[in-house]
Parts: structure tokens; sequence; C-alpha cells
């Protein structure tokens, strides 16, 4: 039983332990001024060579959009322009890239999106062991986070 009890406390450990060497968790700030049409969406696409196979597989990649001054909405997020009408913005993370999705509630073409800001902060499988209960909610914890590394 003892030896038993062990060894699922090693395969639980190895599930989780980070393999080689991991760059540091980065925020980057990016502007999206170009956007593309996809029914029924239109796609705005950030080139980021941080998006690597091993963070989409093990890591964690959590996109804000500025919502003015200083705020900062995690992604995904919905905005109602009225009780019967909505934008969704979505994120999907793919290898070298982060696409930001911008939906309209009524599933046509919308008017071209405004430019926007959204922040793309990158957390390697060794900054989530070291940081297990972040709240990625809270921007200011997830900088603060940032900027012990």
């Amino acid at each position: 039983f003892f030896a038993l009890l062990i060894g699922l406390g090693a395969c639980k450990k190895d599930k989780y332990q980070p393999v080689g060497d991991y760059p540091e968790m980065s925020s980057q700030i990016s502007t999206i001024s170009s956007w593309t049409y996809s029914a029924p969406r239109y796609i705005g696409i950030i080139a980021n060579s941080e998006m690597t196979q091993d963070v989409l597989d093990n890591g964690a990649v959590i996109v804000y959009a500025s919502t003015g001054t200083n705020t900062w909405s995690q992604l995904p997020v919905t905005f109602y322009q009225s009780a019967s009408y909505s934008t969704t913005l979505e994120v999907v993370n793919l290898l070298g890239n982060v696409n930001i999705y911008w939906t309209d509630s009524d599933l046509t073409q919308p008017n071209t999106p405004p430019t926007m800001s959204f922040k793309v902060v990158v957390f390697t499988p060794k900054m989530l062991l070291e940081n297990p209960n972040i709240n990625f909610k809270d921007i200011l914890e997830v900088e603060k986070i940032i900027s012990k590394y």
C-alpha cells in the first residue's frame, strides 16, 4: 500500500513538472487596427512568437481588452449596446498567433470594429507551477506576479 501511494504521488508530480528551460512569462500590448471579415465575425490577429506548442499544451495565455483609460477586461467579454443587441470579443490561441473574434449578436456583418488595444499575457508551465492560485480576472494581481520575473 505504501509503495502504491508513493508511486501515485510520483505520477501526479510528473504530470505537472515542467521539462526543460522556459522563458519568463511576459505581457505584450498590441493594437489591432486591421480586422478581416469571415462570416459571421471579424478577426484580428496578433502575432506572438511566445505562442509555442508547449505554452498551448501546458501554459496559459490570458488576453485583456482595453475598455477605457487604464481599464482592462479579460476576454471573452460581451458589450451590450441595447437590451437586444450585443458584441462579444473572444480569443483563440494558436501556434504563433492570438486571434481576436468580434461577433455581433444578430450574426450579420457589423461595421468594421474600431482600433483596439489588447494585453496578451503568456504564462509558461513553470510560472503556473510557481503561482498555482492566480486570479486571472484581476489584472493587478497578474501584473504583480509578472513583475516578480
